[in-house]
């Protein structure tokens, strides 16, 4: 069920890029996400803080990571993330942050920092895209806008995407607004090795584009005014102590979003014609009412919900 996780926050990013070189993977885990990458032939540099967590992934997780650590675009360095960012001379094209829960433990907050993601902005490229996992579940709906708005404040131009499962989303954070080439994005998306990687998760080039679910109007809107979590006031720090009723908070996160999803299609261009551009527009319509009722769904489902779950499957 958390396969999409590790997987989406490469493709989504890396085909916003236009020409993605060289990437950076912040926790490495299990490899899944740097083997995403690797399969827009992107160089990728990976930072990890534990030296057994790659021995672990060459050990149990070779099958689901392909062999990445051997794979010649393939760089890795045992460090802190954020002493590696500020150290490091390099810039990227894309940065992303491995799936770290801010509730897993002490400092697991830190990459959600305003003052980290000032960093990551200092070492992008001026084309350059962050992506950050967000977590729906266990994270009250306050706390919930409080990353967002975090995020927005350091990269105002953000899209959110969100529709794989109940219990994450993506944003993606850039130095310009975002515009999609379309023809670009399926072109690169249908490529024989990321198809096939996307279709790891029952995904494809057109349904990954309808996963864009707000943009940064939208989201400025949905997370409203308020505090700023940062290293000298680490707020996401302190409000995991009470965990009841939290198991299920992606039920109030994903209702509270959904009157502010947006269509994707605004954002595209590069069409080769108005039949084309027509054709899009309506095969995304169609994309777009029944994701609607799949959003309705995952609320359901996270709920407990199930039999009324299913029924907005058939």
């Amino acid at each position: 069920w958390d396969a999409p996780s590790h997987r989406v926050i490469a493709h989504v990013p890396l085909l916003l890029h236009p020409r993605p070189k060289r990437a950076l993977v912040v926790g490495f885990g299990m490899g899944r996400t740097s083997n995403s990458i690797a399969q827009h032939g992107v160089h990728i540099d990976a930072a990890e803080i534990s030296p057994g967590v790659p021995r672990a992934a060459r050990r149990y997780f070779s099958e689901p990571n392909n062999g990445i650590l051997d794979s010649p675009l393939f760089r890795l360095h045992i460090n802190d993330g954020r002493n590696f960012i500020l150290t490091s001379r390099n810039r990227y094209d894309m940065i992303s942050t491995g799936i770290i829960h801010p509730l897993v433990s002490s400092g697991s907050s830190s990459i959600y920092s305003r003052d980290f993601y000032e960093m990551c902005r200092d070492a992008l490229t001026e084309d350059g895209v962050m992506s950050q996992w967000v977590p729906l579940h266990r994270v009250p709906l306050a706390e919930f806008k409080t990353i967002l708005r975090t995020f927005i404040a350091v990269f105002p131009n953000t899209t959110v995407w969100y529709k794989y499962t109940p219990d994450f989303l993506i944003l993606a954070g850039t130095a310009k607004p975002q515009t999609i080439d379309f023809r670009d994005w399926i072109a690169r998306a249908q490529s024989p090795a990321v198809d096939a990687d996307l279709g790891m998760d029952d995904l494809d080039a057109w349904s990954l584009l309808d996963s864009y679910f707000m943009g940064p109007d939208a989201t400025a809107r949905f997370v409203g005014d308020g505090p700023l979590h940062t290293d000298d006031r680490p707020i996401l720090e302190f409000f995991g102590t009470n965990l009841g009723g939290m198991m299920t908070t992606q039920v109030e996160n994903i209702q509270a979003m959904a009157p502010y999803r947006e269509s994707v299609f605004p954002l595209l261009h590069s069409f080769a014609g108005a039949a084309e551009r027509e054709y899009v527009q309506t095969t995304l319509a169609r994309y777009f009412e029944a994701t609607e009722k799949l959003i309705a769904g995952q609320a359901m489902l996270a709920g407990g919900a199930y039999g009324e779950a299913v029924s907005l499957y058939r």
